[in-house]
This record gives C-alpha cells, sequence and structure tokens, in this order.
C-alpha cells in the first residue's frame, strides 16, 4: 500500500514538473512508468509515448 502512495507522489511531482517544461522527456518517461506500476497502462503508454517522441526530436 505505501509503494502505491509513493508513486502516486510521483506521478504528481512529475505532472508539475511538466508544468514548468512540457518537454522533459525525463519526466515523461518515469511518469509512465509509475503509472505502468499502477497498472494505468493507456496513461502509462501514453506518457511512454510522449517521452519517445521527445527523445527523437532531441537526439
Amino acid at each position: 500500500m505505501e509503494n502505491l502512495e509513493q508513486y502516486e507522489q510521483a506521478i504528481a511531482a512529475f505532472d508539475k514538473a511538466l508544468e514548468i517544461n512540457p518537454d522533459y522527456y525525463q519526466a515523461w518517461y518515469f511518469r509512465g512508468v509509475a503509472l505502468i506500476k499502477l497498472r494505468r497502462f493507456k496513461e502509462g503508454y501514453a506518457s511512454a509515448k510522449n517521452a519517445r517522441k521527445l527523445i527523437l526530436i532531441f537526439l
């Protein structure tokens, strides 16, 4: 149960980071990881997809 709360807190922190800088691909990636850990697969996949898109732009 404690881990689930930590994932929720992490998602909130990533959301704040993304409000400041929507191109922060690491935040998109780790947000996706946290969402997948919570079994929120569609949202997690969408976050990971955003991260991948940004990585391809910046590399």
